[in-house]
């Protein structure tokens, strides 16, 4: 109603009494702008059960008793960012992502997303902890992939976003080193996904904020003449 502009009044017992803090917050949400609203993962009543129905309830995820981030890139009229939530102290992070000049690519922002987010988690944990990285995008996957097990040797200058993934290996690396647990999981977006809804709302900062972009250098490209 607020959003067409329409008066709207609503009625209340009068044995009731709405306290100022919520006629206040009710106030900001009908004054707000935001065309998504903030996801709530609530534990009142049937919530736990509805949660445990979800794509990551249903694989018991938010039982893992280690790191659990969500991240998601966003790309719009050229702008991208990319932004992660975590779900220990439900907080996350955002940057903006460069490089628009030679064509953005929500790809890119969704490798960048992946990249803060295991950034994040090695200098959060207290003590090194196992990990669970859940995204609505299988790029990051797939390249990842080509660096695990056998098979042809992959040339990472040949792969339009490798400066940021040289950047997720070394931390995945890492990791195995230090005989870490870490898991990639592909997600579904647009689906009320609680994870995946946290980490759109990050990444629509991310693409949105005035502060100074990563990955911003370009790389050298051989000329031929």
């Amino acid at each position: 109603m607020a959003t067409y502009n329409r008066k709207l009044e609503v009625w209340i017992s009068s044995r009731h009494n709405i306290p100022q803090n919520l006629l206040d917050d009710l106030e900001a949400l009908l004054n707000s702008s935001s065309a998504k609203d903030t996801p709530h993962n609530g534990t009142e009543g049937v919530e736990d059960i509805y949660w445990a129905g979800t794509e990551v309830g249903l694989m018991g995820i938010p039982r893992f008793p280690g790191l659990i981030y969500a991240t998601d890139g966003s790309q719009e009229k050229g702008n991208m960012g990319a932004g992660f939530y975590r779900h220990e102290g439900e907080t996350g992070s955002f940057c903006k992502v460069g490089r628009d000049e030679e064509g953005s690519s929500s790809n890119r922002a969704e490798h960048a997303a992946a990249c803060i987010a295991l950034e994040d988690a090695l200098a959060y944990a207290s003590s090194l902890r196992p990990l669970i990285l859940l995204t609505d995008s299988k790029c990051p996957l797939m390249a990842i992939h080509k660096w695990i097990g056998e098979g042809i040797d992959p040339s990472i200058k040949a792969f339009p976003h490798g400066d940021i993934l040289r950047e997720i290996l070394k931390i995945l690396r890492a990791k195995i080193d230090w005989g870490l647990f870490t898991l990639f999981v592909q997600i579904k977006s647009h689906r009320g996904e609680f994870f995946n809804e946290m980490a759109d709302r990050w990444a629509d900062k991310g693409r949105h904020t005035e502060t100074k972009a990563r990955w911003t250098s370009l790389r050298q490209r051989p000329i031929f003449t």
